[in-house]
């Protein structure tokens, strides 16, 4: 049983690998400014894919990627100034259905990755991101269904979502006279 435990880790680990090595040739040239990338955890305890998150002008890009056979559902997605400004219960628990960018695929369709652009109007310093997906994947016994979040931070509420922090690089500001 621990041997199972082992490979299943070292498969987790090199299809992270994989995954941000897919990401850096997506990147290409960088002409966006400090780029991050998180794990997108399915089911607390399996890595899916991976959330980057880059600056490009004055738009903010968030990508979801998965790996390993995963694909993408539902993903809802939360940019805010503080950790009180993301949707959540009463008792600190994130509301993905109140989140402001939503985007739903069809399991068939095979979608495994998806990018939003968020226009950073009125959005400075560190930056709160929630991002949530329904993620599917084929088994021999049928069809897995999971939910993931990028990994970072828990919410203050009682269940294993999370949210991470971004601070986009300054840009400098050009002179007029």
């Amino acid at each position: 049983m621990e041997l199972v435990k082992r490979v299943e880790r070292a498969i987790q680990a090199a299809a992270m690998l994989a995954a941000l090595i897919l990401l850096a040739a997506a990147l290409g040239p960088a002409t966006a400014t400090g780029s991050t990338a998180v794990s997108l955890v399915a089911g607390q305890h399996t890595v899916a894919g991976t959330v980057s998150v880059w600056v490009e002008g004055s738009t903010l890009y968030v990508r979801y990627t998965t790996v390993d056979g995963w694909v993408l559902g539902e993903l809802h997605l939360e940019v805010a100034g503080s950790l009180e400004e993301i949707p959540q219960t009463r008792t600190g628990n994130p509301v993905p259905g109140r989140f402001s960018y939503k985007a739903s695929f069809d399991p068939a369709e095979g979608v495994t990755s998806y990018t939003f652009l968020i226009p950073l109007d009125g959005l400075d310093g560190t930056l709160y991101i929630a991002a949530h997906a329904e993620v599917y994947r084929q088994t021999d016994a049928g069809i897995l269904e999971e939910t993931a979040w990028a990994e970072g931070q828990p919410f203050p509420g009682n269940n294993w979502a999370m949210y991470f922090t971004y601070t986009p690089e300054q840009q400098p500001t050009p002179i007029t006279m």
